[in-house]
């Protein structure tokens, strides 16, 4: 107990026990989704083709994660996504730099040279300003903006970040989507979002459209409050990597 005391004091922070007991949960989720992963590694073959969509909310609201996202979106989970046995493409659809909550990657995904942060083939950015409740709806009308850069069977992946919730529910969006494209048929959705609307827990009525998504297609979904950021974005990317390609992946944390 006074390690963990003098840690602490000299860092300048003061947690609270359950805070700490989070982070040591995220920590062995870590762990136990990287040992999976790299016991999984030699049975995939050959280079896979993957396809992320990311949408990003621009409301105010979402000021403070703009620069977390360009960061963490490149080191914690891109480079997750992209080692040799997979080719991963990004779409991101949300705001550019021009606006004060809109997005500029550097590279390696991005090229860096804001607004322009496109670097095709691997990386395209979709510009729309993304309120908080109309991610989905966004996903589906910018369809024919960003279908070219999908592959044909390739494995899709879908993630929104934001503190609002949706204007459609999960079952339209997923008929909306798979109607798009018969390829989205098994794709897997993720979240960083509210984890309950309205302050009711455990309820199903109550939970984002979001979280619900991501329920119905076994991926994640954590609170868009959770400080832990960099562990949540390692957990999403081994998660759509061992999940996809069918492995033995304990899906934690909802």
């Amino acid at each position: 107990m006074k390690k963990v005391y003098l840690v602490l004091f000299l860092t300048g922070i003061l947690l609270k026990p359950e805070i700490l007991r989070a982070d040591n949960l995220l920590a062995n989720e870590i762990e136990t989704g990287k040992q999976v992963s790299q016991n999984h590694s030699e049975s995939r073959g050959a280079t896979s083709n993957l396809d992320v969509i990311i949408v990003f909310d621009n409301s105010d609201s979402m000021a403070f994660h703009v620069s977390t996202l360009e960061f963490y979106l490149n080191f914690y989970f891109y480079q997750e996504l992209h080692p040799a046995e997979f080719n991963t493409r990004v779409i991101l659809i949300s705001d550019d730099s021009n606006d004060n909550e809109g997005i500029c990657i550097e590279g390696p995904l991005g090229s860096g040279a804001c607004p322009s942060d496109e670097n095709l083939p691997n990386y395209q950015h979709v510009v729309q300003n993304i309120s908080g409740d109309n991610a989905l709806s966004t996903i589906i009308s910018t369809y024919d903006q960003w279908d070219q850069t999908l592959r044909a069977n390739s494995k899709r992946a879908v993630m929104v970040i934001s503190d609002g919730n949706a204007d459609m529910t999960a079952n339209e969006f997923i008929s909306a989507l798979i109607s798009l494209d018969n390829d989205f048929s098994g794709f897997q959705f993720h979240a960083i979002a509210r984890t309950q609307v309205d302050g009711c827990q455990n309820h199903i009525d109550f939970r984002t459209v979001y979280t619900q998504l991501a329920d119905i297609t076994n991926g994640l979904h954590y609170s868009i409050f959770n400080e832990f950021y960099d562990g949540i974005w390692r957990l999403i990317a081994n998660n759509i990597t061992d999940s996809i390609f069918q492995s033995e992946f304990e899906c934690i944390g909802h």
